[in-house]
């Protein structure tokens, strides 16, 4: 498989020369044989990786797995392709969070949430592909965790906050290194699940790069405003911007806040 990986420092990963590697490129071909269709596609797999090169990773979103959906799955984290409609569940309560978080209007007109990545927010599933239309199909696929592992690890390194949603992505919370990155623990966006609305993840992590004296991420997406107000009546206009005490005016919660939540209201996929 060709990673498409070149200068984006995870071409460098000690994983693509190891024997966990080889099985997951033997098991996807298995599916490839077998016409098993599996999310994302193939040469998506790696997206997120592509999208956001290691030297410019600041915030570290941990999802579950891939959306079920073909439609949905492109191989970055809760994002869809633009134009989808509609919203899978977990990310209408993400987008919902972020309207409601950042006082910004609810993006109607995309679910892409790829201007993150161009600013090193790197959107990762632990558990990287599934088998189309079953979520958590390949939790098994232990040989995915040795990747997930070292992805993190090399984050950590960098000062890096991690986000990590629900208890999958939690499991992983032992490889980040606390004494250099900071860590926000959220129940899974999933309606499913219980307790992560409200958790204020956008303006919170912005607070934590603050205090590792990092610039702090613009979270707004494509044709969203500041809610009650207008967009600009010209291209002369200078868009609407979030004032940096807008993004740093709540307190910092503890991680300990996140509600645990039930292996089976996590049973859906980012």
């Amino acid at each position: 498989m060709q990673l498409l990986l070149t200068d984006t420092g995870w071409d460098k990963l000690d994983y693509w020369n190891s024997t966990s590697w080889e099985v997951i490129e033997e098991k996807l071909e298995d599916l490839k044989a077998a016409n098993i269709p599996f999310n994302p596609k193939r040469e998506d797999i790696f997206r997120a990786l592509q999208l956001t090169p290691l030297d410019k990773v600041k915030v570290v979103i941990l999802g579950q797995d891939p959306y079920p959906s073909p439609s949905h799955a492109t191989g970055v984290a809760f994002s869809i392709p633009a134009g989808i409609k509609p919203y899978p569940p977990t990310l209408r309560n993400i987008l919902e969070e972020y309207s409601s978080d950042l006082s910004l209007q609810y993006p109607t007109t995309s679910g892409n949430l790829e201007s993150w990545c161009d600013q090193g927010v790197l959107l990762w599933n632990v558990i990287p592909t599934c088998t189309s239309y079953k979520s958590l199909s390949h939790q098994h696929w232990s040989d995915w965790w040795p990747l997930t592992e070292e992805i993190i690890r090399k984050c950590s390194e960098r000062y890096a906050v991690f986000i990590l949603m629900g208890r999958r992505a939690e499991s992983f919370r032992k490889y980040i290194d606390e004494e250099k990155s900071e860590v926000i623990v959220t129940p899974h966006p999933s309606p499913l699940a219980k307790g992560f609305r409200g958790s204020r993840i956008f303006s919170t992590a912005n607070i934590r790069l603050a205090e590792l004296s990092v610039s702090p991420v613009d979270w707004r997406l494509e044709g969203c405003y500041p809610q009650a107000t207008s967009p600009p009546v010209s291209e002369s206009s200078s868009k609407p911007v979030l004032k940096p005490t807008q993004e740093l005016s709540s307190p910092k919660p503890s991680s300990s806040m996140a509600k645990p939540v039930s292996s089976s209201a996590e049973n859906v996929s980012s």
